[in-house]
């Protein structure tokens, strides 16, 4: 699991403006930690990189910038919280995901995210619908609400007639989830589910708040019968 951190340590050695010596110096520790936590000696891994920390705080300011510097520091540092157990909120979220307890998502800063097939759905998103234990007719209705939510995110805000189109594509989404699930309990839960792990980040989040604040003051019509789009 630390793999990456090590890797990540090494490539911000590699992209430094370090002189060559000092460089050396670094890689060595840092490739010395690696080799004695493979042999499960982690005292002796921390104590390399330590003396690596305070090699790289020696440096005079004259050969490296100060970001150069807390890149470099930061680097390192997560090395060695990754070989200590010290895991940042980062590798908690990816060990949650690699064992599976929660879903492998997009996290990225595009609101749009991956949709390589075009369907309109968020590839991780469609992804995981793919492992739920539901029926066709069902993923037909998880499907839709999905890509309901995914026009909610990209719509302008500031455009009230495509508000209202996606206001109306939610509308018979949910609709299309009721034919699936009729126990509202289940529905309610597949929808917060679906609706969690499509609106998964900060941007996303804020664009769906004003998504939300744009339909403030609309009333939704209720709709019956099967509203489910042909797939």
């Amino acid at each position: 699991m630390c793999e990456s951190h090590y890797e990540a340590a090494l490539a911000a050695l590699g992209d430094s403006a370090l002189d060559r010596g000092s460089s050396r110096k670094l890689v060595s520790h840092v490739d010395n930690a690696w080799r004695m936590s493979g042999r499960g000696d982690t005292d002796a891994a921390v104590h390399q990189l330590d003396v690596a920390l305070r090699q790289l705080a020696g440096e005079p300011t004259t050969r490296v910038s100060p970001a150069t510097r807390d890149e470099l520091k930061q680097a390192i540092s997560a090395l060695r919280d990754c070989l200590t157990g010290q895991s940042t909120p980062h590798d908690q979220l990816r060990q949650l995901e690699e064992t599976g307890v929660i879903p492998v998502l997009d996290r990225s800063t595009d609101v749009q995210g991956p949709d390589q097939n075009m369907d309109g759905i968020r590839d991780d998103v469609a992804n995981h619908i793919a492992t739920l234990p539901i029926s066709d007719a069902q993923g037909r209705g998880v499907r839709q609400f999905a890509k309901a939510i995914q026009r909610a995110l990209m719509v302008n805000p500031e455009d009230p007639a495509a508000v209202r189109s996606v206001s109306v594509d939610m509308s018979r989404a949910v609709q299309c989830l009721s034919v699936g699930f009729p126990d509202v309990n289940q529905r309610a839960a597949v929808a917060t589910e679906i609706e969690s792990i499509s609106v998964n980040t900060r941007e996303r989040t804020d664009q769906y708040i004003k998504f939300n604040n744009a339909l403030s003051g609309s009333v939704a019509k209720l709709l019956s019968g099967d509203t489910c789009d042909e797939e």
